[in-house]
């Protein structure tokens, strides 16, 4: 198979004998042109004297470190590694076009400009560090045979990954791109310690960023556009990364100000990514916020209510082509599922997934409508993912939303009729685990810790009384506007209150004789949507819960430990 190589390494002495094409560094001299790109934020002024400002432009007048001592060795290592070699016309095509279709939505990172480029002439090429970086991301979010031939994303991923640490690349911005399409590769699930992590990559990233003050907002100047679309991009992969994980955040909002995204800021981008991103980004930060404040026992009722309204404003502000649903021809009070599209049914997933998290329950002995209605949703849409065989181009976080969505689902195992109602729901995403395990190994953690937890509850003699409670007015508006084709739990739940006044008998008799039929606050039982006015967890007197105490007993350790993995 033919292959092109990439003119050699831009680290070449004054002496050199290569006949490679250099690359044009935009900085032949760093003392006399400097790359604007590379200048560094530094803010030490603002905590030593308000009144005596440090000319930082004087503290620069001198020349940066660049050892010439290794290059030969670099130059060797980066040949060993075959980082100069690209693919076929017809292979790096494919690579470029899944790379757009699975990977750029959610991270558009990239300009039209670093998109076209030609090879065959050597004219217009973008970083090698960028091209390789995006090869991985590709082959890792869709590999097929025809890339294998040429390299495995392990391959890739070797001598992006060797370019990176040799410093081949001098643009600070390309190498934060190039960090985060790093983030496809991970190999391992939190449960081992990796330095080829997500984490890992996300983490280096957002320190070079910091370096270059991307978390200040910059304004109208040169390439304002591409500065906020990466840092965004950046907080949206810090968002998921602590979700996954339950570790803290690299991204303190109280040392941003850069402005939120808007369509004007795209205009060198895709034009199709401008809506789902910004509205993306939306969803990860509510969700991101939700689990930080589980995480760190501090939900609060003013917050609950905050991310409350934050949710149902969410998907009454989606533009009519990222909804997954559209009001009915024959009825205006009902919904029908638009036609298929995997970007919009990934947008949607994590906003199921706060609902479920914000909506668990506030005490052990009852189970959250809210919550498995929500999951329930989830389990719908991967359904769909996984007749049409979309599973395999999701990206790692998505093995966190199946688990926990099971997770969810599991709770109701007190519940006979519940319990046998949701086995389809929970049949869809143990298989959406069982392909995902084939790619992320976080996958295989996640399905061996919730079979655990099934077999741990077939084996327990002590019978666990759980009551269901029902839906609020309030919360029946998160689900509004949603087709129920999605949600296979709905009917079961709502038959389930309208029979359990006249049918006591589904529950155990010790239920019966301590009143866990009541509603929480303690009068009959209410339909699934109730007419009372909204109450929190705080005005029950409930309190709140750690994350870690939101399922059923025995996930404790597993969610209050590290295996949320991206």
């Amino acid at each position: 198979m033919e292959e092109q190589t990439f003119p050699s390494s831009r680290l070449v002495t004054p002496n050199s004998r290569s006949t490679s094409q250099r690359i044009p560094t935009g900085s032949e001299n760093a003392d006399e042109t400097r790359n604007p790109e590379s200048t560094t934020y530094i803010g030490r002024s603002h905590y030593i004297d308000q009144d005596t400002l440090i000319d930082e432009d004087s503290s620069r007048a001198y020349p940066s470190y660049q050892s010439n001592e290794l290059i030969g060795l670099r130059d060797s290592v980066l040949h060993m590694f075959k980082a100069f070699d690209l693919p076929p016309r017809s292979i790096r095509q494919a690579l470029i076009d899944n790379f757009l279709q699975f990977c750029h939505p959610w991270t558009p990172i990239l300009t039209h400009g670093e998109l076209d480029f030609d090879f065959s002439e050597r004219k217009n090429h973008p970083s090698l560090l960028l091209i390789q970086s995006l090869f991985l991301a590709a082959s890792r979010a869709s590999p097929s045979p025809g890339v294998l031939a040429f390299a495995t994303p392990e391959q890739f991923y070797q001598r992006a990954k060797t370019l990176f640490f040799v410093n081949h690349e001098e643009n600070p911005l390309a190498v934060i791109k190039a960090t985060i399409m790093l983030q496809w590769y991970t190999p391992d699930g939190p449960e081992h310690v990796s330095y080829d992590a997500g984490e890992f990559w996300l983490k280096t990233g957002v320190g070079i960023a910091y370096q270059v003050g991307l978390h200040k907002d910059p304004g109208e100047g040169r390439n304002a556009s591409v500065r906020r679309r990466l840092w965004w991009s950046l907080v949206v992969r810090d968002m998921l990364m602590s979700v996954a994980h339950g570790r803290p955040r690299a991204i303190s909002f109280e040392d941003v100000n850069v402005a939120p995204l808007c369509a004007a800021d795209f205009k060198d981008c895709l034009a199709d990514d401008a809506e789902s991103f910004i509205h993306y980004a939306d969803i990860c930060c509510i969700l991101g916020d939700i689990t930080e404040s589980c995480s760190r026992n501090s939900l609060t009722k003013s917050k609950k209510e905050h991310y409350q309204n934050q949710i149902f404003r969410w998907p009454r502000v989606l533009p009519t082509h990222l909804r997954i649903s559209h009001p009915s021809a024959n009825n205006a009070d009902e919904y029908s599922l638009c036609g298929y599209n995997l970007n919009t049914r990934q947008l949607h997933i994590p906003y199921f997934i706060s609902l479920a998290i914000l909506g668990r329950p506030s005490t052990r002995n009852t189970i959250s409508a809210q919550a498995i209605l929500a999951a329930s949703f989830v389990a719908g849409i991967f359904q769909e993912l996984l007749v049409r065989d979309d599973i395999g181009h999701l990206a790692p976080i998505f093995t966190r939303y199946c688990v926990a969505s099971s997770f969810f689902l599991v709770s109701l195992r007190p519940i006979p009729q519940l319990w046998e109602a949701c086995q389809p729901d929970l049949e869809v995403l143990r298989l959406c685990l069982k392909e995902l395990s084939k790619r992320w190994k976080s996958a295989i953690g996640g399905s061996k810790v919730l079979e655990s937890i099934l077999n741990a509850q077939r084996h327990n003699a002590t019978p666990v009384v759980k009551r269901l409670l029902p839906l609020t007015r309030e919360q029946q508006f998160f689900f509004d506007g949603f087709p129920l084709d999605l949600c296979h739990m709905w009917t079961p739940c709502t038959t389930f209150y309208e029979g359990a006044t006249a049918n006591m008998g589904q529950f155990s008799q010790y239920a019966q004789d301590h009143g866990l039929l009541d509603s929480p606050q303690g009068h009959s039982i209410e339909p699934i949507v109730s007419t009372g006015p909204f109450t929190s967890a705080d005005e029950q007197g409930m309190g709140v819960l750690p994350l870690a105490d939101f399922l059923v007993d025995g996930l404790d350790s597993w969610l209050s430990d590290e295996a949320w993995a991206v």
